[in-house]
């Protein structure tokens, strides 16, 4: 019998594509901690990522941040806030979040899912040994 294993941003990178919100890179040369550099963006407008997500899933907890402007001749999205740890070759995602959900939310429907999941399909372990005591007379 399989084993079936996933990692987290798998599975909300899997959600997140089923519902067409769904764009994840990796950042090129000149990418900080305040800004995620991509030329694979270039082909989108000026200012098309302001107000996204961006969430940097190869860094520890998954840190986010709020893009607040995007450059198409650069393929530079300015972040709001720091996500520590970003740079050049790290993976990112980004969510539209005024149109679909922020990755706290996937992440919580896919673990609300897992739990439901989880009522439904595993059996409780039940301990149904008898204990037999050795005979006892008055």
């Amino acid at each position: 019998m399989s084993v079936f294993s996933t990692t987290l941003p798998t599975l909300r990178q899997s959600l997140a594509k089923l519902v067409d919100d769904y764009l994840v890179g990796t950042a090129d040369a000149s990418t900080t901690t305040t800004s995620i550099k991509d030329d694979f963006l270039t082909p989108f407008n000026d200012d098309h990522f302001n107000g996204w997500e961006a969430c940097g899933y190869a860094l520890t907890n998954t840190p986010t941040a709020i893009i607040t402007d995007f450059v198409k001749s650069t393929g530079v999205a300015t972040l709001a806030s720091i996500i520590t740890g970003m740079a050049s070759g790290v993976g990112y995602e980004l969510h539209d979040i005024k149109q679909k959900w922020s990755k706290t939310q996937y992440d919580s429907a896919i673990n609300q899912a897992i739990n439901y999941l989880a009522l439904i399909t595993l059996i409780d372990k039940a301990d149904v040994t008898l204990a037999i005591l050795a005979s006892t007379y008055e």
